[in-house]
């Protein structure tokens, strides 16, 4: 688990949870969510002891936000005539933006083990960053067969096109 129910974003709802939402059932529920995001990439549960501090403090804090704004959502859905709770929203798409960039690679957790395509662990499996950094730099290629440079290179660039004398300007001419 990532987080303790303590731990989370309630404030003073806690006190007025109805006995329908249980907390501890959010926990995990947003617990699967997560590892089901980063199970693509990573080995699930990921040990978040064995990240760098910031980066375990992002998996932490990515948890926090789900779970408690579903939490909050299914606490104030019913006294809210079916509106969604604002802050609920915005703390579960922040939680889904931050979720994304680490499945996507945006932000690579250093420490976690990573798993191929299958979600068997690579091992020691070097990253294609790690062995060639320049895998990332982005190239440019020109694919057409008829290309525009070429084509202008071809007829205006040539040694043997007759170029007109330049002759001085004199005022008066």
């Amino acid at each position: 688990m990532y987080v303790e129910e303590d731990d989370l974003l309630l404030g003073e709802l806690t006190d007025t949870l109805s006995s329908s939402v249980n907390p501890t059932q959010y926990l995990e529920m947003t617990a699967e969510e997560i590892d089901s995001k980063l199970g693509v990439m990573y080995v699930v549960p990921i040990d978040v002891a064995t990240l760098p501090n910031s980066q375990g403090s992002l998996i932490k804090s990515i948890h926090r936000k789900l779970c408690s704004g579903r939490i909050i959502m299914a606490a104030t859905i019913a006294h809210a005539d079916g509106a969604i709770h604002q802050y609920a929203l915005r703390l579960v798409k922040e939680a889904q933006m931050e979720l994304m960039a680490v499945a996507n690679s945006d932000v690579v957790l250093l420490g976690a083990e990573r798993v191929d395509g299958e979600g068997v662990p690579r091992g020691d499996i070097p990253d294609a960053e790690t062995a060639d950094p320049e895998a990332r730099v982005p190239t440019a290629t020109n694919r057409d067969t008829n290309s525009a440079v070429v084509t202008f290179e071809e007829n205006f660039m040539q040694t043997n096109i007759q170029t007109p004398l330049l002759t001085q300007w004199e005022p008066g001419r």
